[in-house]
């Protein structure tokens, strides 16, 4: 059999797809993050805190079991299968995703106190 014009290459799915999805498991929550060429994780990580609300400073994000470095891209450090790879999300406290409890009573007389001494 003769191969086809342009031979294996140009099978859709032999070369990687420019749009790939990261699929982010926050808690009971997922996000779908598309990726496009050779995304930073720092990049995804501002998806994320736009997404999620969960600032980047709290983000701590796993691929495999690894942690994920800012400065390295996705592709890098997650394994793609199908266009597709999950990365989980940790957030440490304070990392937002869910209004800050509101101050007890003595965290509000320990301001005062504070405002007070200031003044």
């Amino acid at each position: 059999a003769r191969p086809r014009a342009g031979g294996m290459a140009s099978a859709p799915d032999a070369a990687p797809s420019p749009h790939r999805v990261v699929e982010v498991k926050h808690g009971k929550r997922k996000v779908d993050i598309v990726v496009e060429g050779a995304a930073t994780v720092a990049w995804l990580m501002d998806q994320i805190e736009t997404e999620t609300g969960v600032m980047r400073k709290h983000q701590k994000l796993l691929c495999k079991g690894k942690q994920l470095v800012a400065t390295e891209t996705v592709d890098a450090q997650c394994a793609f299968k199908n266009g597709k790879t999950t990365v989980m999300l940790l957030a440490s406290a304070g990392g937002g995703g869910a209004p800050p409890p509101p101050p007890t009573a003595g965290q509000q007389a320990l301001a005062a106190s504070r405002k007070a001494k200031l003044e």
